[in-house]
């Protein structure tokens, strides 16, 4: 054989020296570029996958090499820890290109997926394969039960908020019976159940999108993990976490997975909150000795929004509220209010723009890695501020995670998308809860 070398051309299998194939001209730049596998040539055309507690997957490379060549023209190929291809641009086919790029190699295994970004300052693309493990089937149980728990910990929590609402009144004299500080009757019973329906159908809201998903076995979907809380923390619940099961397919995928469900579930809590401030009672004693031990109505963290919503009471005639000093320190609201209420800090803490928060998701997909790098590292800044402890989790997750992964990372999103990012900052600034003290210019504006 004419022109053998140490190495074995990634396009014709033909040995070669480093620098240009003399059999075919492929580029071979640097050693990595090639194969150097020189003890059995078949063992140098499989590429080797290892996974989690099962056998690594062996896929002939010649196979994976003519699914790119189907859709996209090689330039070059780079077998290192990953597999690389540098391929030229389709231009405004390659999103169609990409999807049976991306199903075709799905068929050949699944979860070997490909990924697609722009070549370093080039007008070439680069396509890295990775491999996904297959979802559990087994993790669905653990979020039904950690949803049930959830619910039957905002029941007691309801309970337990209706026992300190009465008390800070000083009514906590009706007809009942008293378990461990929780007093129980039936208007007790039927408030928690209110409670628990606002608050779990807040929280379905807020994750209705990936839910859907789930229900339809989709693949790109979130998974959310909903976290009981002990009943006395008021909410009986933390919310819920989210876990990217599958890398979204595409920027658009992402945001829409993201922004909608918590959107939302906000345009519900707006309601829910109008509708029930005629229901609360001006008493700045009872609204202090309720703070004691309140999150949501604390006297101290409100958000912006809830000022806004009393004036809007106020001007279309449901209340006559007086607005001189935050709500939450002259009112003692309802648990449906509460509820509301809540409803807008879950609604904040998802749009945090951070790490894998919907937010998170919603900057990455519309302004790219640099950006949600910066605005995680701004979020535990400002959040540190406030609550340093969350802010200390946040820097851990993001730590961990490191930036969500989009597969098709160069088609551009939507500019409708872009464009929803003005109300999407907008609500999350209105709706997280702030120091009052610290930004009380905020709420002057309000006033």
């Amino acid at each position: 054989m004419s022109d053998s070398g140490s190495l074995i051309c990634w396009n014709c299998s033909q040995r070669t020296t480093a620098g240009t194939c003399v059999h075919c001209g492929a580029e071979l730049s640097n050693p990595d570029d090639a194969f150097k596998e020189d003890k059995v040539e078949t063992k140098a055309r499989m590429l080797e996958i290892p996974r989690q507690n099962a056998p690594n997957i062996q896929i002939n490379l010649d196979d994976v090499i003519e699914l790119v060549r189907n859709d996209f023209t090689v330039k070059r190929m780079v077998l290192s820890s990953e597999l690389h291809f540098v391929v030229e641009d389709p231009q405004q086919h390659l999103g169609q290109q990409f999807d049976h790029l991306l199903a075709q190699s799905e068929a050949l295994v699944k979860g070997f997926k490909p990924k697609v970004s722009q070549y370093k300052d080039t007008n070439d693309l680069l396509i890295q394969y990775i491999y996904t493990e297959p979802r559990d089937e087994n993790e669905y149980r653990t979020v039904l039960l950690l949803a049930i728990f959830s619910l039957v910990s905002v029941f007691m929590a309801g309970m337990f908020n209706y026992t300190q609402l009465q008390d800070a009144k000083g009514i906590l004299n009706q007809p009942g019976v008293s378990i461990f500080g929780v007093f129980i009757n039936v208007p007790a019973i039927l408030s928690s159940l209110i409670f628990t329906a606002i608050i779990g159908g807040i929280i379905i809201l807020k994750d209705s999108i990936q839910l859907v998903a789930i229900l339809r076995g989709k693949k790109n979907t979130i998974t959310p993990f909903y976290i009981p809380a002990p009943p006395i923390f008021e909410l009986g619940t933390l919310g819920s976490i989210t876990r990217q099961d599958h890398i979204h397919k595409t920027k658009n995928e992402m945001f829409n997975a993201a922004f909608y469900g918590p959107f939302i579930s906000w345009i519900v809590s707006i309601f829910i909150i109008l509708f029930s401030l005629p229901l609360a009672e001006f008493n700045r004693d009872a609204a202090h000795a309720y703070a004691n031990h309140s999150i949501v109505a604390n006297g101290k963290y409100e958000p912006i929004i809830l000022t806004a919503l009393g004036h809007l009471s106020n001007l279309i005639g449901l209340t006559h509220l007086d607005l001189s000093s935050p709500l939450t320190q002259s009112y003692i609201f309802s648990p449906i209010t509460l509820a509301g209420l809540a409803g807008f800090y879950l609604s904040a803490f998802a749009f945090l723009p951070a790490a894998h928060f919907n937010g998170g998701y919603i900057i990455r997909s519309t302004l790219g890695k640099r950006a949600h790098t910066i605005m995680t590292y701004l979020s535990v800044i400002a959040v540190f501020s406030i609550y340093w402890l969350l802010s200390f989790l946040l820097y851990l997750v993001y730590e961990l995670l490191k930036t969500p992964q989009i597969l098709n990372d160069k088609t551009e999103v939507k500019p409708i998308n872009k464009v929803l990012l003005i109300p999407y900052f907008i609500i999350f600034l209105i709706s997280f809860p702030l120091d009052l003290q610290r930004f009380s210019f905020l709420f002057n504006l309000f006033y």
